[in-house]
Parts: structure tokens; sequence; C-alpha cells
């Protein structure tokens, strides 16, 4: 029987992920610290699910290693999919390029991903920003965006998340995406999928795409599934998903 791993926050994310999980038969963990209790080995697969340093905190305890997209997976992408010019890079060499920026880092959280006036609003206090990775393009914006959960090269759920300045999110709790836009979402990511790779085969992902005013569906960014919020996708298919991010350490 496979086993849900969860953090000790509670969010609508996990709490979501818990009953899906009730409701497909699974075992649960929620665990109330950064340590997995001594002597806890599940009999089966697991899932983890939780924000990154503690989710591959878990992962190494249990011998476990979570999939993530390639830190430089964006900036590989033809112009044809992004629709920009997305450049991987260090934090300090971030600094040296022309402002107005977006800059967001590559691999943990660590500074607010957005648009920088100039060199001077980026943070002080990065650790080591000759190697810490981030990813910059010139400020854009996005008419729709949509999150897709994909495995397999394909897109297996999605939804709607943000439209112009605003959360796509109903009063009843659901998302808006209609119908037509939410398929043309799901072409574009699969074809993205299918032409440039990225290792989305066996291990799913996340892949946000939306409408690039000006230019049509571009890739928005990609990142790991175990972190991920499920906004109006199917938590049952995105649960698979995670859960296909666990494999056995080398």
């Amino acid at each position: 029987m496979p086993t849900l791993i969860l953090p000790p926050r509670f969010s609508e994310d996990s709490n979501t992920l818990w009953r899906t999980a009730i409701e497909l038969g699974w075992d649960i963990e929620r665990l109330q610290s950064w340590r997995v209790p001594e002597g806890f080995r599940p009999d089966g697969d697991v899932a983890i699910y939780g924000e990154s340093l503690w989710a591959n905190f878990v992962a190494e305890q249990l011998g476990v290693k979570l999939y993530e997209p390639p830190l430089d997976w964006l900036a590989s992408l033809d112009y044809e999919f992004v629709g920009r010019c997305i450049e991987f890079c260090t934090f300090e060499e971030a600094r040296t390029k022309q402002f107005p920026l977006f800059v967001k880092p590559a691999s943990e959280k660590t500074f607010e991903a957005r648009v920088y006036a100039g060199a001077h609003e980026l943070p002080a206090d990065i650790d080591q920003p000759e190697l810490a990775p981030v990813l910059t393009s010139q400020p854009v914006e996005w008419e729709v965006e949509y999150r897709c959960f994909v495995l397999e090269e394909r897109v297996v759920t999605a939804s709607s998340y943000w439209r112009g300045e605003d959360s796509t999110r109903k009063e009843d709790g659901s998302y808006d995406s209609p119908p037509e836009e939410l398929k043309a979402a799901c072409d574009f990511a699969g074809r993205v999928i299918g032409k440039s790779g990225g290792g989305f085969g066996e291990r799913g992902a996340v892949i946000d795409v939306g409408i690039l005013r000006g230019f049509g569906w571009a890739v928005v960014e990609a990142n790991p599934a175990w972190g991920a919020g499920f906004y109006g996708c199917d938590p049952r298919k995105a649960l698979g998903v995670i859960a296909s991010c666990v494999s056995k350490s080398p």
C-alpha cells in the first residue's frame, strides 16, 4: 500500500491530498517535525508532498530521491515556446545585466521572483552569489496562466490560476477554466514536452503555460510536482504525478 507523507504545516493543498489519499485507501503519515520517526519505514511506495527544503530532507532520511526539472530547462527552450529571451546564470552575473529585469531563483526560493528596476533592488544577503543559479528575462505581461501536471510526456490534469491581475478562483472554490482555453493550454504544453525533452517521462513535473501578451501561448516556468499547488487540478491525478517523482537513491 502506498504511503503519503505530509509536512507538519497544514495547508489547503496538503489537506486536499490527505482526503484524496484516504479515498484511495493509502496510508498517510503527517510528520510532526522535519525528522522521520525512528523506525518508520513504509512497506510500499511513498509520495512526499511539501516545501522544497523539508521534502528533500525527508527524502534523504528515507533513502529516496525527488525528481525535479533541470534548473536550466526553461532557458534551453526554443523561442517559439517561450516568446522572450531567458538566460540561466548566477545571481552575481544577473547584477550586471540591463534592467528592468525579471529575476527568479532557479532552485530554492531564496528571494522574491519579480521584476527588479535595477541591480540595487536585488537582495544583498544571498549566500554565495557567484554560485547561486537564477533565471532572468525581460518583463512581460501574461493574459492568463495555467498549471499542468505532466507525466509520461502528456498532461494528465490542468487548471487556470491567474487571469490578468486576478486569481481565477471563483466563490465556490472552483477555477474558471473555459473548455476551449483549457484544451489549448494542454495541447500547447503537450507540444512543448514532445519537442523539448527535459526528462518528463516516468518522472512527472508541473509546467505552467499561459498566453503572453503580443505573442500567444508560451511556457511560464516548470517546477517539481511534489511542492506545487493544485488550483483546480484533479487531486487524484496530481497525486499520481507526485508519487512518480520518488525514486531510490543511488
